[in-house]
């Protein structure tokens, strides 16, 4: 923008890769591709980095489904980029009405969790580095506050029509909330045997695994979410905010972006917006609301309608916050007047 006019006067254009996670670090610019992690060195006051990327990490499983990772950094150095499971719930065959899940899921080996890396080494390889967090299905909302790792994650897809003898479409569109997970070394998480459930706030056992929509079962021994979010609203992005240009209700917590649903039918599709979680000494502190609404633009029953979806947020100088969309690649400027 270089007339102030809140219009771009200069588009400048670099890489060849799509990047989902991306986090600018002293001189880095820091993206995942599908299968790794590049950075590109930046010069301050240049908008194209003068030399080509450097592979961080590669290697990444080149995987049909959830291949969109996220990445974070920590105060000591290190880099954490998640890997989503490539699967509804881990069913042979999948997605298929009644199919069983594989006990115990081999896709867990290597995808559905959090792995450690070095955050300022080139050429390391996702298959020699150490796993730091399991059980998860897809998490692209990853960040780091105050010490801890976190990760809204998107749950799972379609309980009414793959088991229909067991949950009606009314609780497809509610129960599989969204979980929001505080990741520590070692977390395990229970997916895909497990999902958060609406209507009892505890996670109980998937259908895939001879759940029933009640039985909690083996679910007990895995760690539980720390909050969760409406079904199918596709958490895609995490900031926690702490800057005092907006009210002080708004300092310490974190903004959820959602992309939102597909998998509402035959109800209409819900949770485009930007969602706004209170904390309080590093745990959730209250219910969450709703900051930011309307990207979709009117009431729709497919995503293909949707007007704007919100699919990033990221924290300007003075506290202005931005917030991408995907649809046509808009972006908001959100700033407090009082």
């Amino acid at each position: 923008d270089t007339s102030g006019d809140g219009k771009m006067g200069l588009v400048e254009r670099f890489g060849t890769d799509g990047a989902t996670g991306i986090v600018l670090r002293g001189d880095y610019l820091y993206y995942a591709t599908p299968t790794s992690v590049d950075r590109f060195t930046m010069t301050p006051g240049e908008l194209v980095p003068g030399a080509p990327a450097e592979v961080v990490v590669g290697g990444f499983p080149d995987q049909r489904g959830h291949r969109d990772k996220d990445l974070a950094f920590d105060d000591q150095g290190n880099l954490f980029v998640t890997v989503g499971l490539p699967s509804n719930a881990c069913a042979e065959p999948d997605r298929q009405p009644g199919a069983k899940g594989l006990d115990p899921c081999p896709q867990l080996e290597t995808a559905g969790g959090v792995w450690k890396f070095k955050a300022d080494a080139v050429g390391q390889t996702y298959t020699t580095a150490a796993r730091y967090a399991t059980g998860l299905r897809q998490g692209v909302a990853l960040a780091w506050h105050a010490g801890h790792l976190y990760l809204a994650m998107n749950s799972r897809d379609s309980l009414d029509t793959l088991y229909p003898d067991l949950f009606t479409p009314e609780e497809n569109q509610n129960r599989p909330l969204e979980p929001l997970l505080e990741i520590k070394e070692g977390s395990v998480f229970g997916w895909p045997y497990c999902f958060l459930d609406g209507k009892t706030n505890q996670m109980i056992l998937a259908p895939e695994y001879g759940g029933d929509g009640k039985t909690v079962g083996r679910c007990a021994q895995f760690e539980r979410p720390i909050a969760g979010f409406p079904a199918h609203s596709a958490p895609v992005d995490l900031q926690f905010f702490d800057h005092p240009a907006l009210p002080a209700k708004y300092r310490g917590g974190a903004f959820v972006v959602m992309h939102g649903s597909w998998n509402r039918a035959p109800a209409p599709m819900d949770g485009y917006n930007v969602l706004y979680q209170p904390f309080a000494n590093g745990k959730p502190s209250g219910k969450y609301e709703i900051f930011a609404d309307g990207f979709a633009g009117k009431v729709i029953m497919s995503p293909n309608e949707a007007a704007a979806r919100a699919n990033g947020i990221a924290i300007g100088p003075k506290g202005e916050l931005y917030i991408t969309e995907s649809v046509k690649g808009k972006t908001w400027r959100v700033t407090y007047r009082g």
